[in-house]
């Protein structure tokens, strides 16, 4: 009889500790095209750009698509940062190859109206950034 009730402990104990396998949310749909944008931008081979921490376009994708410091996630399919990010990345794509040089080679110094008709959205940017980080 007590080894039943072992075997029936052990059982209940088993069925009770079953692994709970937490899914990551979806990634919000207004993310895809953006983050696409970026990258090609990066690896434009007409234009290329120093990239340091990916190694390929699809790497840079992957990672940029989850990047919350870009996008501030506040929610599901809900980014605080996505009304400025995205503003920014469409700028990004009507510059000259100088112009996004400037912009990917500046660290923490962001350009001027005049030296970049995109520094104003940058700007916006990096506010919402520093706002929710």
């Amino acid at each position: 009889m007590a080894q039943w009730s072992v075997l029936s402990l052990l059982v209940v104990s088993a069925t009770g500790c079953n692994r709970h396998i937490e899914e990551e949310p979806p990634i919000p749909e207004h993310r895809y095209e953006t983050s696409a944008t970026w990258c090609a931008l990066l690896f434009d081979p007409e234009c290329p750009q120093e990239v340091e921490d990916v190694k390929t376009e699809e790497e840079c994708f992957e990672k940029v698509l989850r990047l919350d410091i870009a996008w501030a996630p506040v929610g599901d399919d809900e980014d605080a940062c996505a009304a400025t990010f995205i503003p920014f990345v469409d700028c990004m794509t009507t510059l000259s190859c100088s112009e996004l040089r400037r912009h990917f080679t500046l660290v923490n110094v962001v350009p001027t109206v005049e030296r970049s008709s995109c520094g104003a959205l940058e700007q916006a940017q990096l506010d919402c950034q520093t706002a929710h980080y």
